[in-house]
């Protein structure tokens, strides 16, 4: 998990590269409201919550991690949606069943009912 985001940036690097030096934040345009949000963004909601994920799982099963961690696309689809940044369109439902199923597969224990029945 640790290598994830340095591999993504080589992978993606030369397909944005050439655009790199349009952006505002990088030709001093951009003021510090501007690098703040994008460090809030890049450490709060990215790092931290990815380096959290081992830490809750000393305290908490690994199945309600999962469940947590599989919902965070949800909420940012919604959040994205009801700011304005994204429109609702018919992949959204698809993706959010999928996702709910996915959490749903993974709560689900056959074994647990087995116990339970015996």
């Amino acid at each position: 998990m640790k290598w994830l985001f340095l591999f993504v940036t080589l992978m993606l690097l030369p397909f944005g590269i050439s655009e790199i030096s349009k952006q505002r934040i990088y030709n001093g345009e951009a003021d510090v409201s501007a690098i703040a949000m994008l460090l809030l963004v890049l450490i709060g909601s990215t790092c931290l919550s990815y380096f959290l994920i081992p830490f809750a799982l000393k305290y908490l099963r690994a199945t309600t991690v999962s469940v947590y961690m599989n919902m965070q696309p949800i909420v940012a689809s919604i959040a994205s949606i009801c700011i304005g940044q994204d429109v609702f369109s018919w992949d959204k439902p698809v993706a959010l069943v999928l996702v709910i199923a996915g959490a749903m597969v993974v709560t689900h224990s056959p074994a647990k009912e087995e116990k339970q029945t015996e």
